[in-house]
């Protein structure tokens, strides 16, 4: 459980906030060189430095929206000009969904399987080849309880995540021979900008993006030899409040 990682490439999606800045910030952490993938280029900046001084060998910010086939494979080139391989991906990428499906807006609805899920799967598959070439790998999805349950009011939501799970459990049996690992971590209540918008909780109750970050990290040092394919993390105490 002690495999140094120094050295390593590691991309991450949705890494301009929350999990995403947490997950890069301890992978930084144990000297790997880091290519941080967001939207918002601008908030990059900022962590890069947090990166940096964290310890990684090399950070890389590149602007891109997974649910953009230009961009990723625009990413992609980018990484494999950089650093010429990938070991570690990590598929963080999200948004909330539409909401309520009686009165939700198609275009949201749409954006939510545009970057939830087939960002997610298009992001995999462009990087796949660059992690083949290097003889082994890890790709790690950052689903949701949601993707395990229901709700109401979340629909769309529930589905991109339930298709994240589907997902990954498929493309583990898809790579396993390649010596390729695939986990899919299932977070309930994290303390991000989108989980803090929840009414009637106790913020103070929620998981923690490092919490999620330390789960990455044990994830890439586990050994070889087993693969924890499925992870569902609760917060300890309810964060349910009385309205």
């Amino acid at each position: 459980m002690n495999s140094s990682m120094k050295g390593l490439t590691a991309v991450i999606t949705g890494a301009s906030a929350g999990i995403g800045q947490s997950i890069a910030v301890a992978l930084s952490k144990e000297g790997c060189r880091v290519a941080l993938l967001a939207r918002r280029e601008n908030m990059l900046e900022d962590i890069k430095k947090e990166c940096s001084s964290a310890g990684a060998a090399e950070v890389l910010t590149i602007r891109c929206d997974v649910s953009s086939d230009e961009d990723v494979h625009a990413a992609v080139k980018e990484v494999k000009d950089k650093f010429g391989q990938v070991n570690i991906l990590v598929n963080n990428a999200g948004v909330s969904g539409g909401g309520n499906m009686l009165t939700a807006k198609w275009e949201d609805v749409d954006r939510a399987l545009m970057i939830n899920l087939r960002g997610l799967m298009l992001v995999t598959h462009s990087f796949l080849p660059l992690m083949k070439d290097t003889g082994r790998g890890h790709i790690i999805n950052i689903g949701s309880i949601a993707g395990r349950q229901t709700m109401g009011g979340g629909s769309d939501y529930c589905a991109t995540k339930h298709g994240v799970v589907g997902f990954s459990k498929s493309l583990f049996e898809d790579v396993r021979e390649l010596n390729i690992k695939v986990n899919v971590i299932n977070p309930g209540f994290v303390r991000t900008p989108m989980g803090s918008s929840f009414k009637n909780v106790d913020l103070e109750k929620f998981i923690q993006p490092e919490d999620i970050a330390d789960t990455v990290v044990f994830l890439c040092k586990f050994p070889r030899t087993g693969c924890p394919v499925e992870i569902e993390i609760r917060p300890q105490f309810s964060p349910y409040t009385k309205s």
